[in-house]
Order: structure tokens, then sequence, then C-alpha cells
């Protein structure tokens, strides 16, 4: 499915982007997360929003960018907890990629990773594999900290 780029369309992403990101922080458990890793083969940065859900379910928006394209995220996964620190997750969502060149495409995500608490902070590993429609599969191997 191809989505026409518009700048209007831009504004609406983001906007809802920031509203995700406002509304979620009158939660008291929500988080807050940057990231560094690899996208498509090329450097990106990103940052995120962690929304518990209850039952060990989060809504994870999040946005990244890299050299070639970039991605607003709608995605949810289910917390495993290993032990008191660690927790493994899986999970899967929608995505909105726009490629440097060429028309913005809406995807599938579907993600896994690991983290461990460590006194304030939540470092963490995650890999993620993205379906956009016409543009070819990706994937994303992330490292960040949420806070």
């Amino acid at each position: 499915m191809v989505v026409a780029q518009t700048p209007d369309m831009k504004k609406l992403a983001v906007a809802t982007f920031l509203l995700l990101v406002v509304s979620a922080s009158a939660e008291a458990q929500t988080r807050f997360g940057v990231r560094v890793g690899i996208a498509d083969g090329e450097p990106m940065v990103g940052g995120e929003v962690l929304v518990p859900l209850g039952g060990g379910f989060v809504f994870n928006p999040n946005l990244e960018v890299s050299t070639d394209l970039a991605s607003l995220n709608g995605d949810f996964h289910y917390d495993f907890s290993i032990n008191r620190t660690t927790d493994f997750w899986v999970g899967a969502g929608l995505a909105f990629v726009k490629p440097d060149e060429g028309d913005s495409e809406l995807g599938v995500n579907l993600l896994a990773g690991i983290g461990t608490r460590r006194n304030n902070l939540y470092p963490y590993a995650q890999l993620k594999l993205t379906s956009p429609g016409d543009i070819s599969d990706y994937a994303t191997i992330a490292v960040g900290v949420r806070f």
C-alpha cells in the first residue's frame, strides 16, 4: 500500500507522536528512552515512550531516524520477567516509514528485546524487523536506555 507523502501527513505524524508523549507523561509509571543502532544497514537514533497497560503489556510509541529513512512506530509488547531485574519482551506494531527517496509506506513491525534494571536506569538491546509494503523489508538492531 503506497501512502502519498504530503506535508500535512508529516505534521500529523509528528503531532500524533508529540501528543502521545505529552499524554503519556501523566502516567506514574511511564518511561522515556533513547536508542542508537543500525537500521537497514545505516546508523540510527531514536526516542521512545513506554506506557504500561497492565498484565505485562506495554504500549511503546517510538521514532527512529537513520540516514536513509525515518519511521514512526506504534509498537506493543509483552514483558516476561526473567528475574527481579531482567525482562525479555516480544511484540508487534504498525510502522509509518518514510524513505529518503520515494513514497511513505505503512508497514508492520515484529520485535524482541532484553533489558535489565540498574538503579533508575534500564539499559536494553532490541531487534526489530519491519515490513513496510513496497519498500524492502529491513532489520533494526539497537541498544538504548530507559529512564
